[in-house]
C-alpha cells in the first residue's frame, strides 16, 4: 500500500480559513486595502511566515485576518480553499471560521459568517471540496466573545456551521467556558477545543470532562499522562494532529508524539492547520508521517479512515467518503 494512494486523504478536519489564504491572494487583498502586505510580492510574503514562538505565530494570524477583513475577502478565501482542497484530493473538510475576529474590525459577525458560507457554496458549485464550518472563538478573549459567535450563528441561520471550537493562548482556563459549551450543545453544534498543543495534558482532560468535547484539536501533550491516554481511548475522543504546524510554532521540539499516540491506541487524524502559513498540504503531512515518523501504510489507512469516522459529517456524506477512500486504497 503506497502513501501516494493515501496522500491526501479524502477528508481533513483541522484547518483554519484565516491560515489558508494563498499568498498571491493575500497580497492582492492587502494592496486593495492599503495594508503593508500589499507592498510585498507573494514570495516575499511567504518568507515572513517563520515564527520565533507560538505567540509570534498568533500575531501573523492576526495580520492575515486583517487582510481578510471584508465580506469579499472572506468569500474569496472560502471559494479558493474549496478549490485548492479539491485539487489536492480532499473531498470533505471541516474549516474553522472566526466571525468574532472580523467584528472587532467593524464587520457584522453574522454577515461575515454568511460571506464564508457563500464562498464555500461557490467553490462546491465549481467542483470544489465540500466544506463544513466549525465556528471558532479566541480562547484568550474570554467567554463573552464566544457567546457573540453563537449569537452570530443564530442570527445568520447558517446551516453549513455544524460545530464550535476554541483556539488561541492555552494559558486561559477552560473552566470559564462551561456555560458556552452548554449553549453549544443546546444549539445542536458539535463541541471541539484546541488543547494540549502548547499547554498541558491536564488541559485535554478538562476539555473532555468540563466541556464534553468529541474531538481535540492537537492534544499532543496527552502523551505526558498515561491515565489521560486511557481516558481518551475510553471516551472515544479523536486527536486532530498537525505535524508541520507543531514544529513551525515551536509546540514540538525534537521527536513528535504521534508515534507514542498511535502506540497507545489513540484515534488520530492528520491535518494542515494553517496550510498557507505553514507552506504545507495534506499530501505532505502524510509523507512526513510515513518517511520521518515511521507511520506504516496500514496506520496511514486507519488515519485516513479516522478523518471520516470522527468527522461531524452526515451519515450519507460519510458513506460517500468511505467508498472514495476504498477506491483509493485498492486503486
Amino acid at each position: 500500500m503506497s502513501t501516494a494512494r493515501l496522500a491526501p486523504s479524502v477528508a481533513e478536519l483541522h484547518l483554519h480559513l484565516e491560515g489558508s489564504l494563498r499568498a498571491e491572494s493575500a497580497v492582492e487583498l492587502a494592496a486593495a486595502r492599503g495594508l503593508p502586505w500589499g507592498e510585498l510580492t507573494p514570495r516575499q510574503l511567504r518568507r515572513k511566515f517563520r515564527y520565533a514562538s507560538f505567540l509570534n505565530f498568533l500575531y501573523t494570524v492576526r495580520d492575515m485576518a486583517q487582510v481578510l477583513c471584508s465580506y469579499e475577502g472572506l468569500e474569496r478565501a472560502a471559494r479558493e480553499l474549496s478549490a485548492s482542497l479539491s485539487a489536492n484530493g480532499v473531498r470533505y473538510a471541516e474549516v474553522y471560521v472566526s466571525p468574532v475576529i472580523y467584528a472587532r474590525w467593524g464587520l457584522d459577525a453574522a454577515e461575515a459568517l454568511l460571506a464564508a458560507d457563500r464562498g464555500f457554496a461557490a467553490g462546491e458549485l465549481d467542483a470544489g471540496a465540500s466544506c463544513a464550518i466549525l465556528l471558532d472563538s479566541v480562547r484568550h478573549w474570554g467567554a463573552a466573545p464566544a457567546h457573540a459567535v453563537l449569537d452570530a450563528f443564530e442570527q445568520s441561520g447558517c446551516t453549513r456551521a455544524i460545530g464550535f471550537g476554541l483556539g488561541g493562548d492555552e494559558t486561559t482556563p477552560l473552566a470559564q467556558f462551561e456555560e458556552v459549551f452548554a449553549r453549544v450543545r443546546s444549539l445542536g453544534l458539535r463541541p471541539i477545543v484546541h488543547a494540549g498543543e502548547t499547554g498541558s495534558a491536564e488541559d485535554v482532560r478538562i476539555a473532555m470532562r468540563a466541556l464534553g468535547v468529541e474531538r481535540v484539536a492537537h492534544g499532543i501533550r496527552a502523551v505526558d499522562d498515561p491515565g489521560l491516554l486511557a481516558e481518551i481511548r475510553e471516551r472515544g475522543v479523536a486527536l486532530d494532529v498537525c505535524l508541520t504546524s507543531n514544529y513551525r510554532t515551536g509546540a514540538v521540539r525534537g521527536e513528535h508524539p504521534i508515534r507514542r499516540l498511535l502506540d497507545a491506541g489513540i484515534a488520530v487524524t492528520l491535518s494542515t492547520d494553517d496550510p498557507s502559513l505553514f507552506r504545507t498540504d495534506l499530501a505532505r503531512e502524510f509523507r512526513l508521517a510515513r518517511r520521518v515518523f515511521g507511520v506504516s501504510g496500514s496506520e496511514l489507512a486507519t488515519i485516513a479512515s479516522n478523518a471520516i469516522e470522527y468527522s461531524f459529517a452526515t451519515a450519507e456524506t460519510k458513506a460517500t467518503l468511505r467508498a472514495e477512500l476504498a477506491r483509493r486504497l485498492v486503486g
